[in-house]
């Protein structure tokens, strides 16, 4: 999870999940663009899912997700090499 120079309690928000694997970096504000680039290479699963503070997933969207690329119901957009 990247933050980028929140000013509410998203970072300490965020931080309590780090007792789950939720990995957090906090950044000054540097873009949506810089964010996402951050994340990204800072990645290490084979699925990396993006998402937006207004962004509300339920509880099994990821599991949906991962059936759907595994059955090719869910084609990825964007593909890279590691």
């Amino acid at each position: 999870m990247i933050d980028d120079g929140s000013t509410d309690s998203t970072l300490e928000k965020a931080k309590s999940f780090e007792v789950y694997g939720v990995k957090v970096i906090h950044q000054e504000n540097q873009g949506k663009a810089n964010a996402l680039n951050k994340g990204i290479k800072k990645s290490k699963g084979e699925i990396v899912v993006t998402v937006d503070a207004d962004t509300i997933l339920t509880k099994d969207s990821l599991r949906k997700i991962e059936i759907d690329l595994q059955t090719g119901d869910l084609e990825p957009s964007l593909a890279t090499l590691r």
